[in-house]
């Protein structure tokens, strides 16, 4: 077939090689016969719509479908420039087929495995046996070695210590009571008084006896 005669091809161009015979020449079958003439033209296509194979025949020299081992070769040539799916060996298939499989396992043990449900939440520890511990008197807190939630032994720290200005102030005066009462005391003795040596000597050891739980 010639130029003018083609049909519907089209390659990388949005023009097409050939139109009907109808119609005019195209810019490309104008172009095509400017170089080649009115030779006749074989296309073969090839992947992704890519002209694979062209060949011109001189004029006149046209082989006709039915020569010997043309058909068979513009079958092998279709065939060459088909695109074809790859293909993966028996070896590559059973592996790809094998990790699939793992994979597969591996996935499904890891949806039925228990695991530990984890709630983040504030929360505030309690003990379930709290002791209250108090001074034996009054007084105003100077200090404290501890703080809430701390691990103590017992009989091994002193958790806080109170202000010692009023207690040395009251162990002061008993002592001085104390001193008062013995000095009456040996006053009365040197007066022969016995009555008023022994109520001085009895009002002297109960000061010392108030001394006494405080350390004194």
């Amino acid at each position: 077939m010639c130029a003018s005669e083609l049909r519907g091809y089209r390659g990388d161009h949005d023009e097409p090689l050939a139109t009907s015979a109808d119609g005019p020449p195209t810019p490309a079958q104008q172009a095509y016969a400017a170089r080649f003439g009115a030779s006749p033209l074989l296309a073969l296509m090839g992947p992704n719509h890519r002209l694979g194979l062209a060949t011109t025949f001189r004029e006149g020299a046209v082989p006709a479908e039915a020569a010997p081992g043309l058909a068979s070769a513009l079958a092998l040539l279709e065939r060459t420039l088909s695109p074809r799916p790859p293909r993966l060996n028996p070896r590559s298939r059973r592996t790809w087929l094998i990790a699939m499989a793992g994979i597969a396992a591996v996935i499904g043990v890891l949806a039925v495995l228990p695991r530990a449900a984890v709630v983040e939440a504030p929360a505030t520890l309690q003990p379930d046996w709290q002791q209250v511990v108090s001074a034996p008197y009054d007084g105003v807190l100077d200090a404290s070695s501890v703080q809430p939630g701390d691990a103590v032994v017992a009989n091994s720290i002193v958790l806080a210590r109170l202000m010692t200005r009023e207690i040395e102030l009251e162990i002061a005066a008993a002592r001085a009571r104390a001193a008062n009462d013995l000095r009456d005391a040996t006053v009365a003795r040197a007066a022969s008084q016995p009555a008023q040596e022994q109520l001085a000597l009895l009002s002297a050891k109960r000061n010392e006896a108030q001394l006494a739980p405080r350390g004194a």
